[in-house]
């Protein structure tokens, strides 16, 4: 499973989320200080009890490339999902091409484009094992991206689907100094943990105030990991990209910076999970 490599990091610009200035930041899901990333052991045994309980919810996102014949020539993870319950998985916008306003699709095609298609959720890719569950999409029930508003979103609907989900968090606003937590598929690689970290209290000048802003450790394919609040292990927001600050003397990224996601609440992505029952 590790030959599924991020396709050039899923066409590198989709990860891309915030402009600013190439000279000083440099634009990737990212870690912060040291790598506090945990591989997930095979029978999740070497995380917290509590969420060993949900880790089955949280997958693979795989994409497949085909040619004109429709035949797959290509298939590799490129970001993270999670099963919110009754077959819709959340990740984000970007990772599905999604547009600046809110929209639907009948297919999984990579924003119409018919060559390139979000195939399947892996549930359950862990180290030494292979996924229990490979969930087809089958739809794009909405999608958004737009970089004024941070606003970075998707749920697919996928068949079949685990028994574990992570409920999202429909009645409270994730709050600065919340604890929270990540399970992510960084690189396509197995499941890996963040441990924890916080909601940040002062937002990055160069973020917009809507993004929720944390330093859980993240690297490209963690896009659209969801994040949890680690005390009610429900889901405030989704993961949607980070920002290194790089030291402009040697051109290397600096152990500092931040990663930043879409609320919630407060936020289309709130009325699309209502319209859905959650």
């Amino acid at each position: 499973m590790r030959g599924y490599i991020l396709k050039n990091f899923l066409i590198a610009a989709l990860f891309l989320s915030v402009s600013v200035t190439a000279l000083s930041k440099a634009k990737t899901e990212k870690i912060i200080g040291d790598n506090d990333l945990l591989i997930v052991d095979a029978s999740a045994s070497n995380i917290p009890l509590k969420y060993q309980k949900i880790v089955n919810a949280v997958g693979a996102i795989q994409f497949s490339e085909k040619d004109q014949d429709g035949k797959i020539t290509d298939s590799y993870y490129g970001c993270t999902g999670t099963h919110l319950g009754r077959g819709y998985v959340i990740t984000a916008g970007h990772c599905v091409g999604a547009t600046e306003t809110v929209t639907s699709r009948p297919d999984c095609n990579m924003g119409g484009d018919a060559s390139t298609t979000i195939s399947e959720v892996h549930f359950g890719y862990r180290e030494n094992v292979t996924p229990f569950m490979k969930s087809k999409c089958t739809e794009v029930v909405a999608a958004m991206k737009n970089d004024e508003t941070g606003y970075d979103f998707a749920i697919l609907k996928v068949s079949p689907y685990p028994e574990e989900f992570i409920l999202p968090d429909t009645t409270r606003r994730a709050a600065s100094g919340d604890t929270v937590t990540i399970f992510s598929h960084p690189m396509g690689e197995v499941l890996q943990w963040s441990k924890s970290c916080g909601i940040e209290y002062v937002v990055h000048p160069e973020i917009p105030g809507s993004f929720i802003q944390h330093q859980c450790d993240t690297r490209p394919g963690s896009s659209g990991a969801s994040i949890i609040n680690v005390l009610t292990l429900k889901i405030v927001g989704i993961h949607d990209g980070g920002m290194n600050d790089i030291d402009q003397a040697t051109g290397q990224p600096l152990k500092t910076g931040i990663n930043y996601g879409t609320y919630i609440l407060n936020s289309p992505l709130y009325e699309e999970l209502k319209k859905l029952g959650f």
